[in-house]
């Protein structure tokens, strides 16, 4: 069974850890793991933050350093409270039986470094999609020393969350390479921390009604993932859910944008008729080379030598006539 549909790759590389659906939409094979959101987390311990993602925006497409984002780092200091909001929490049994809501045992634990992160609000979910645009970004434009080089890759592009008519779509691309679920999947453990189970093959597009639902766009929640015994598709259910809970996880899409272009703004002048009136036409004279300003002291050093001259011409004239 393939990965994906059989499409002819307009690019070079395609953007890291997905599958491609065309030239301008790719997904990821599976939805993101506890291991991809704490390198998200360590990126901010290291100085990432939405000031840094505004820095980035504005850098050039091509020819960057590879050391770019040491520089970026040195540049700008850690956001403790942006680190604080970014942490997946959940409510917690204390050994006293207080139940506290505290930084979730998925992203303490390496036992769960594999698993399909849970407990993820929206706006995390946001932040992330962010962060990993701009370190594809930054990926392309350290490898890419020309824009040729440069158009080997998407020049435009963003991580997101699937809309619901792109998941649909996902699906029916898709359904091939989707694996049956294992026979022995009825016998999970049904533990609240073992609710998500970790992914084996990271090849091909996975999905399991076993495992987690997945958010989409403007808080939809895709669920009832189903299969019979002839690989049929079940029913597939969206409902509205805006809380993080331990059954709800994310996947990203990568879609190609358009190359942005600087509008140039273009003032047309019009009379009280509404026709446009024609700029003039400048006229450029011919510029004469000012002559050097003497001053009245040069003009008097300048003239002497030649009175004495006159003089001795003079007296010389006289001597000649007296001769004769």
């Amino acid at each position: 069974m393939s990965s994906s549909p059989r499409q002819k790759r307009l690019f070079k590389e395609i953007p890291p850890g997905t599958l491609m659906l065309n030239d301008s939409f790719y997904v990821d094979k599976v939805p993101v793991r506890v291991i991809d959101y704490l390198e998200f987390l360590s990126a901010i311990k290291h100085s990432y933050s939405p000031k840094m993602h505004d820095t980035i925006a504005q850098l050039p497409l091509w020819g960057l350093d590879k050391g770019i984002l040491d520089e970026l780092q040195e540049a700008f200091t850690w956001d403790s409270v942006y680190y604080e909001t970014m942490l997946t929490r959940s409510w917690v049994v204390t050994a006293d039986d207080e139940k506290i809501y505290d930084v979730d045992i998925h992203i303490r634990n390496p036992r769960f470094f594999n698993y399909p992160l849970i407990n993820v609000n929206y706006m995390q979910v946001t932040e992330y999609c962010k962060w990993r645009t701009d370190m594809v970004k930054l990926h392309y434009a350290t490898i890419s020393k020309t824009e040729k080089q440069r158009r080997q890759y998407p020049m435009n592009f963003r991580y997101r969350l699937p809309t619901k008519k792109e998941w649909n779509l996902l699906l029916g691309a898709f359904f091939q390479s989707i694996g049956k679920l294992r026979e022995d999947d009825d016998k999970y453990d049904k533990m609240m921390y073992n609710l998500a189970m970790p992914y084996d093959n990271l090849n091909v597009f996975q999905y399991s009604s076993r495992n987690i639902a997945e958010m989409l766009d403007r808080f939809i929640v895709t669920t009832g993932f189903a299969w019979n015994e002839k690989y049929e598709l079940g029913n597939v259910n969206y409902i509205q859910f805006q809380k993080p809970t331990d059954w709800i996880g994310f996947r990203c899409v990568c879609e190609v944008l358009p190359e942005v272009e600087k509008k140039v703004e273009v003032v047309v002048l019009r009379d009280k008729f509404g026709k446009i009136i024609k700029p003039k036409k400048q006229s450029y004279k011919k510029q004469e080379t000012p002559k050097p300003v003497v001053k009245t002291a040069e003009k008097q050093k300048s003239t002497k030598p030649k009175k004495k001259k006159l003089r001795l011409q003079t007296m010389k004239k006289k001597r000649k006539q007296r001769g004769n």
